[in-house]
């Protein structure tokens, strides 16, 4: 029998089994500050989720516990708070769709990408492709 899966890292847990189990949060990061996370509800759709902060008159961020209330509310039962602060930018189709605390992206390293459509990188075992990442 063979298993895929995806995997995706972060911190701290924000909601399992659609409870708050953030727990107790000490330092400058639990405070209000720009947000990103990914949730997913019962019924299996994913939720990216960002939160602008730092520009008074227009938004200040979220704390930990207010992040995990936000994905509540939009129907997570799991969710994980992912980098955030100046990193914090949604874009769609090439345009950002949030206001990111710098004045404009932020050069990352890393990010989270959904595609329509995989582009082939190696052969799957019927020959189909598979994403490069994806074992078996």
């Amino acid at each position: 029998m063979r298993t895929c899966g995806d995997a995706i890292g972060g911190d701290p847990v924000l909601l399992s089994d659609g409870l708050d189990v953030v727990g107790t949060c000490v330092g400058a990061v639990c405070g209000r500050n720009p947000r990103t996370g990914v949730g997913v509800t019962a019924d299996g759709k994913i939720l990216l989720v960002v939160v602008d902060g730092r520009q008074p008159k227009w938004s200040v961020g979220a704390t930990m516990h207010e992040f995990a209330r936000i994905f509540r509310q939009l129907g997570a039962t799991r969710a994980m708070n992912l980098d955030g602060g100046g990193s914090t930018t949604m874009v769609v189709n090439g345009e950002v769709m949030n206001r990111p605390s710098d004045g404009e992206e932020r050069r990352i390293s890393t990010a989270v990408l959904v595609l329509r459509d995989p582009t082939p990188a190696s052969p799957g075992p019927n020959g189909g492709a598979q994403p490069a990442w994806r074992r078996t």
